[in-house]
């Protein structure tokens, strides 16, 4: 809450006894709640900063996260308006990026995308919003990597536990190869999941995991076929290995 919850509420239409009030009290009380409305706020940076942590609070319900990132989004959007972040930048993006980064210090798998369907702003505008509160607040935030979409994904398709094992394996060989450079994460993360239930014998199709990363199926299939042709370089390597061995 902007004031810290030490906020009065003028009631509607009973008194402290229950009682029904008649239409001159009601009349009275509407006078007095309109009044109280537009002097609850000292100015305006006082109701931006209400406007801005009640649009975090319904993105962080909408998104089903914590109460404890619901607090770090709203801390984050205290510090950039206290680092004056929020000049000439819409409060919805900044709310929007501000609690896209509470997910990326907590180091939960969001992507950009899923808060920009929340949100009241293009993911654009939410993009460029946490890309000033990044180096405005310095964030301790880490970049993205595949494996961190892999159990969110493997757990949405309820995968056994093999197959979640190899996509791990494999988001950790797309970054050691290259494969995931300069690539979404929630895209390489399909891929491999793909790549995985192909090998445990559980296809999914592509349109379906393209679907939970949010991605098209053009770019998963990409980044499949690149996965793919490491890992059948790196067999034919291991086969002439094995046989210059002999």
């Amino acid at each position: 809450m902007h004031d810290g919850g030490l906020t009065t509420r003028i009631g509607r239409r009973r008194d402290g006894a229950g009682q029904k009030l008649d239409g001159a009290r009601r009349r009275r009380l509407r006078r007095l709640r309109t009044q109280h409305r537009r002097a609850r706020h000292g100015s305006k940076r006082e109701r931006n900063l209400e406007l801005g942590l009640r649009e975090a609070s319904r993105m962080t319900g909408a998104l089903g996260l914590s109460e404890s990132l619901a607090e770090q989004s709203a801390v984050i959007f205290r510090r950039a308006q206290a680092a004056d972040l929020l000049l000439g930048r819409s409060i919805e993006g900044v709310a929007a990026a501000s609690v896209y980064a509470a997910c990326r210090c907590a180091g939960l798998p969001r992507a950009i995308d899923e808060v920009g369907d929340v949100a009241r702003v293009s993911t654009e505008r939410v993009r460029n919003a946490y890309g000033v509160l990044n180096e405005g607040l310095g964030l301790p935030t880490r970049p993205q990597t595949p494996r961190d979409f892999v159990p969110k994904f493997a757990s949405a398709l309820d995968v056994k536990a093999e197959t979640r094992k190899r996509a791990l394996d494999l988001a950790e060989r797309a970054v050691e190869t290259g494969v995931a450079n300069g690539r979404q994460p929630s895209g390489i993360a399909a891929a491999c999941l793909y790549q995985a239930t192909r090998e445990c014998g559980a296809t999914r199709t592509q349109a379906e995991l393209a679907a939970l990363a949010d991605v098209t199926t053009v770019t998963l299939r990409t980044g499949w076929h690149d996965l793919r042709n490491v890992l059948q370089t790196t067999e034919t390597r291991a086969d002439v290995d094995a046989a210059e061995g002999c």
